[in-house]
């Protein structure tokens, strides 16, 4: 006997606005990641405002380089229809895209700020 779970995508409304799921669950791992390095830092004696800048320039970073890296792969789909590569709600990221270009701009954010770091041992500064 199998059984089928069929769970709504869309968590609540509010309005026209619909909050999926999705979204719903990164937004908290996203929220949680950030508590957890603000705490790690104080550790470390690292101002939180470090962390703040980082997510700040991160998820603009993932979401465009998510969906760079879709429409690259779907190219086929977008080539006659601009318009629609910066159409994001109707879906089409991808995660591998995120982390690259998240990642290199948190690493050229931290060589600008000359962090160093036990991941990437960065002693530049760009003054």
């Amino acid at each position: 006997m199998d059984t089928l779970l069929l769970l709504n995508p869309i968590a609540f409304s509010i309005g026209a606005l619909k909050v999926h799921w999705y979204g719903l669950i990164l937004g908290a791992a996203a929220l949680i990641g950030l508590l957890l390095v603000i705490r790690e830092g104080k550790r470390y004696n690292i101002p939180q405002e470090v962390f703040m800048d980082m997510v700040l320039l991160g998820v603009p970073s993932a979401i465009i380089g998510a969906r760079i890296y879709y429409v690259a792969f779907k190219w086929e789909d977008y080539k006659d229809n601009f318009w629609d590569v910066f159409k994001i709600w109707n879906g089409g990221i991808a995660i591998y895209g995120a982390l690259l270009v998240q990642s290199s701009v948190q690493l050229f954010s931290s060589v600008v700020k000359g962090i160093t770091s036990g991941v990437w041992p960065i002693s530049v500064r760009l003054d």
